[in-house]
C-alpha cells in the first residue's frame, strides 16, 4: 500500500515538474521582441530591396531576411531536437537511442536548405544545394579538428575510449568503403565521358552519379540505424535499463515537433530569398554561396560541439562532430541523389575522397592508442581547409 502511495506521489511530482510549452520553447522576452521587430522589418522592406514607398535599401533586403531566417533555422531546430528526444522516450527507447534519433533533427537545416535550392529552378540551384550538403560535412570535419586541438591544448592529447563511439566506428569503416567506391565510380564516368568526347560524340551527357551509388550511401546509414536500434534494445533488456522519462507532456511534444519542422522550412525559405538576391551579383561565385550555406546550416551542431568541448565534455563533442559528418555525407546526400541527378562536379568527388580519408584517419587514430592528440587535430584541420581553399581559388568548379 505504501509503495503504491509512494509511486503515486512520485508520479504527481514528475507531472508537476514537466515543462510548460513556453518553458520548452525557451524564448526570453528580449529575444521575442527582437524577432517581432525583425519580422516587421522583413515585411516592410520585402525581399527585392525596395520598400512599398519605393525606397531602395539594397543590402538590407539581404540582411533582414537572412538574420530572421537564421534565427528560425537555429531556434526551431532546437525545438525539433527536444521534441524528437521526448517522443523517443515516450516510445520507451533508451536515452542513447533517443539521442541518436534527435541528432537527426540537428541536420534538418542542411537538408531543407539544399532541397529548397534544388527545387528552386534557379541557375546553379541543384549544384548549390548538393555542394552545400557536402560542405556541411566539411565544416563538421573542421569542427572535429578544432575540438581535438581544444581538448589537447593543455596536455598535448586526451584519452577517448573506443566504446564511446563504438557504433560510429562500425559505420565509419563502411562509410570509408562506400565513399571510396563512389569516387572510383565518378572517375570511371569521367573517363568514359572524355573517351566519347575524343571520338567526336556530339550528343554527350555530362557525367552523373549513378542512382545505385546514392542508394549505397543511404542503405549504409539505414542499416546502421536499424542495427543500432536492435542492439540498444537488447542491451536495455539484458541490463534492465529503463528509458528516462520525458520532461514535457505528449501535447507539448507534438506542438514543438510541428513548430520545429515548420520553423525550419520557414527559416530555409527566408535564407533562400536572401541568397537569391546575392546571386543577382554575377561576380559572386555560386560555390562560395554553397560553402556559406553549408556552414550556416550546420551551425547548431557546431555550437553544441564547441560548447561541449569548452565544458570539457570532449566525448560528447567528438560524437556530435563525427555523427554530423556521417549523416550529411551518407544519409542526406544519398537521399538527394536518389531523387535528382547528381552532376559529378570536381568538388563533389574530391570532398567524397577527403571525407573518406578523414573518417579512416579518425578510426585508426582512436583504435591505435585510444587517444587523440593535437597533431592529429591539426592534420584534419589542414586537410579540410585545403579542400575548401583549393576549390575557391584554384579549381573552376561551376562559375
Amino acid at each position: 500500500m505504501k509503495n503504491d502511495e509512494n509511486k503515486g506521489r512520485e508520479e504527481e511530482q514528475y507531472n508537476e515538474n514537466k515543462k510548460s510549452l513556453w518553458q520548452a520553447l525557451n524564448i526570453s522576452n528580449f529575444e521575442l521582441i527582437f524577432v517581432i521587430l525583425l519580422a516587421l522589418l522583413v515585411l516592410f522592406f520585402g525581399f527585392d530591396g525596395k520598400t512599398p514607398i519605393g525606397l531602395n535599401i539594397g543590402i538590407w533586403a539581404i540582411i533582414f531576411p537572412l538574420t530572421l531566417g537564421l534565427w528560425f533555422t537555429f531556434r526551431t531546430s532546437e525545438w525539433a531536437v527536444e521534441g524528437l528526444d521526448a517522443g523517443a522516450k515516450y516510445l520507451k527507447q533508451t536515452d542513447y537511442v533517443a539521442g541518436v534519433i534527435s541528432s537527426l533533427a540537428s541536420n534538418m537545416p542542411e537538408a531543407v536548405l539544399a532541397l529548397l535550392f534544388i527545387t528552386s529552378g534557379k541557375e546553379h540551384g541543384v549544384l548549390i544545394g548538393l555542394v552545400s550538403v557536402l560542405a556541411a560535412a566539411g565544416f563538421n570535419t573542421i569542427i572535429f579538428g578544432l575540438i581535438v586541438v581544444m581538448g589537447s591544448k593543455d596536455t598535448g592529447s586526451f584519452p577517448i575510449e573506443e566504446k564511446t563511439i563504438f557504433q560510429e566506428l562500425v559505420l565509419m569503416r563502411w562509410a570509408f568503403v562506400a565513399l571510396t567506391v563512389s569516387v572510383f565510380v565518378g572517375i570511371i564516368e569521367h573517363l568514359q565521358f572524355i573517351e566519347q568526347k575524343i571520338d567526336g560524340n556530339l550528343f554527350l551527357e555530362q557525367p552523373t552519379l549513378p542512382k545505385f551509388a546514392s542508394l549505397l550511401l543511404v542503405a549504409s546509414y539505414l542499416v546502421y540505424l536499424f542495427y543500432l536500434l536492435i542492439e540498444q534494445r537488447k542491451v536495455a533488456v539484458s541490463n534492465n535499463i529503463q528509458a528516462s522519462k520525458p520532461h514535457i507532456s505528449k501535447l507539448v511534444t507534438l506542438i514543438i515537433l510541428v513548430m520545429g519542422f515548420v520553423g525550419i522550412v520557414i527559416g530555409g525559405k527566408l535564407i533562400e530569398g536572401s541568397i537569391e538576391v546575392i546571386l543577382e551579383h554575377k561576380e559572386i561565385k555560386p560555390l562560395l554561396i554553397a560553402l556559406i550555406l553549408g556552414g550556416a546550416g550546420s551551425i547548431p551542431e557546431h555550437g553544441i560541439a564547441l560548447v561541449s568541448a569548452r565544458e570539457e565534455k570532449i566525448e560528447v563533442a567528438i560524437g556530435n562532430a563525427v555523427g554530423g559528418i556521417l549523416q550529411t555525407s551518407l544519409l542526406i546526400f544519398g537521399l538527394l541523389g536518389l531523387f535528382i541527378t547528381v552532376p559529378l562536379e570536381p568538388f563533389i568527388l574530391i570532398q567524397f575522397a577527403a571525407t573518406a580519408g578523414v573518417l579512416w584517419f579518425i578510426k585508426v587514430a582512436i583504435q591505435n592508442d585510444h587517444r587523440l592528440d593535437m597533431y592529429e587535430g591539426i592534420m584534419v584541420l589542414l586537410l579540410q581547409t585545403f579542400i575548401f581553399l583549393l576549390f575557391f581559388f584554384d579549381i573552376k568548379a561551376f562559375t
